[in-house]
């Protein structure tokens, strides 16, 4: 009984953990009260939104080693795994079905409804603002669900996959498919996120932590020379009218040079006020936080490591898969016998999934890091469409609209790692530490050609492997998007290597709408 209860209890702690953590960071990037529009009601539902739509993607990759300890554990008898099973399939579904409706309705409901903001518009009206250009997207899912019924895909006709896939894929049950086809078609959008702001963080993030900033001098020295350009141009086209700086014959100026003093002046307010922030990062705490330079150098470059540790292991899947999948194109991929390559990730993985939460703890890590880095690509990138930038975001000033689809594209990367832990980890996630004896007294681990009576495959595999195998466009269109994220994520790091480093001064030019180099 005891252990049947364990991987609830911790989950339920991460649920609140979560909770907790998705509130730090959303209240750290979310503009100060003082700079909202309306009332403090108004920043309840982006905010409220943010944080569940949030904690619920990160609920979804979570549960996994919950999933993984109810079909390895050797404490467990078969009904106690199969309770513990069926619960957690319906976790999942459930949390699932909650992402899709944040995604396609919460989130954009709460954008539609604070853009619609006025001092004579009225709550009514705001709320038909949020619903007439939500119920398009409402729509969309729910043709997802009505598609997902009728397309159930089938399994591959290869004999080498024999009654153990037939029985993985389940073919009969319409309910479980029509949300899977509805979860795919969503995951293709998270692809996307996936292949630009995660990608793009993950190179972007260590990096930056290992060039760091400008010193100091160098922004000074950037400063003094544009505040003294500025002047000198005030001063030229004072004296061209017979004033001076300080008193310019407005009067008889042209449209055109009025224009360029209005400028002028703007310009030398916003280099002092950007000196002012200079003399103010001299300061004694700042100075002292410089001392840990060489820590944040040290940790940039461990976390370089890290993530070409994990690109690495991306690599080797695929390779594995093009290789050795024995369907190739029909089932999307799929490998019945995996070669047994040295995964780091997935080995580190099933080895401590036999003493368990230590499983738990290290993807916990993994999935926060993927996490930090989507942010990194969001705060580097700021939301765009194509090159077109909408919002920036940054600490303590982003707008809630911004925090809004900061959320949207969190969750939709998450989507996308949902399936992609797949292929970081296949056997962690597929069977976890799970083995069996086969005809010749050897001991093997569990694939898709072990007997059925002695491999029992994860929720979260069966749902990911019926994804891909009954409808194998999906998994085509998966796995050739998995490529896409390794060749983004090379593109990244060229372009974090190139671009210069940040200034110490907030909304400096290589901070805020251009990419120097």
């Amino acid at each position: 009984m005891i252990e049947e209860v364990i991987p609830w209890v911790i989950f339920a702690c991460c649920i609140i953990g979560i909770i907790v953590f998705n509130y730090a960071i959303v209240t750290y990037y979310s503009e100060r009260p003082g700079g909202y529009r309306g009332s403090m009601s108004d920043r309840f539902l982006p905010l409220t939104g943010s944080v569940f739509g949030l904690s619920i993607a990160l609920c979804c990759v979570i549960l996994i080693p919950a999933d993984i300890f109810s079909v390895s554990s050797s404490s467990l008898s078969p009904e106690q795994k199969e309770s513990i099973g069926a619960a957690v399939k319906i976790v999942y579904y459930v949390l699932y079905s909650l992402v899709l409706f944040f995604l396609f309705a919460v989130i954009p409901f709460s954008y539609f409804y604070y853009e619609e903001y006025g001092e004579d518009v009225t709550t009514a009206r705001r709320i038909w603002a949020g619903s007439k250009y939500t119920i398009f997207l409402v729509f969309l899912v729910i043709c997802f669900l009505v598609i997902g019924l009728f397309v159930q895909g089938s399994a591959p006709s290869d004999d080498n996959y024999g009654e153990y896939v037939k029985n993985v894929l389940d073919t009969e049950n319409r309910g479980d498919g029509a949300i899977i086809f509805a979860l795919a078609c969503a995951t293709i959008i998270g692809f996307v996120m996936w292949c630009t702001y995660t990608a793009y963080g993950l190179s972007a993030f260590p990096i930056g932590w290992i060039k760091g900033k400008r010193s100091i001098e160098e922004d000074e020295d950037y400063v003094r020379m544009n505040l003294v350009s500025a002047r000198q141009k005030h001063r030229t086209i004072s004296a061209r009218y017979g004033g001076s700086r300080a008193s310019p014959a407005r009067d008889r100026m042209s449209y055109r040079d009025r224009e360029e003093l209005s400028l002028l002046r703007d310009q030398e307010r916003e280099f002092e006020r950007k000196s002012a922030q200079l003399d103010e990062a001299k300061s004694c705490f700042n100075q002292c936080l410089r001392c840990f330079r060489p820590f944040q150098f040290v940790l940039g470059f461990l976390f370089l490591l890290i993530t070409i540790v994990f690109i690495v292991a991306f690599v080797l899947t695929q390779v594995d898969k093009i290789l050795h999948s024995d369907c190739g194109f029909k089932c999307g991929f799929t490998l019945t016998h995996p070669t047994k390559w040295l995964n780091p990730v997935d080995t580190a993985l099933v080895f401590l999934a036999q003493w368990f939460p230590l499983d738990y703890v290290l993807l916990a890590v993994i999935v926060l890091y993927f996490y930090f880095a989507t942010i990194a690509g969001i705060v580097n990138m700021g939301i765009r469409v194509l090159w077109i930038l909408l919002y920036r975001v940054k600490a303590r000033s982003s707008k809630p609209q911004a925090m809004l689809i900061v959320t949207f594209v969190i969750m939709f990367s998450l989507l996308a790692l949902n399936l992609e832990i797949m292929t970081l980890a296949p056997q962690y996630v597929s069977y976890g530490a799970q083995t069996y004896i086969d005809a010749n007294e050897e001991k093997q681990q569990c694939d898709l050609s072990a007997p059925v009576d002695k491999c029992t495959m994860t929720q979260i595999g069966l749902i990911v492997t019926r994804m891909t195998m009954k409808m194998g466009f999906f998994g085509v269109v998966f796995y050739f998007a998995t490529w896409a994220f390794v060749g983004c994520f090379v593109l990244g790091a060229l372009i974090a290597l190139c671009r210069s480093r940040p200034s110490n001064i907030a909304d400096a030019p290589s901070d805020e709408e251009s990419w120097d180099f």
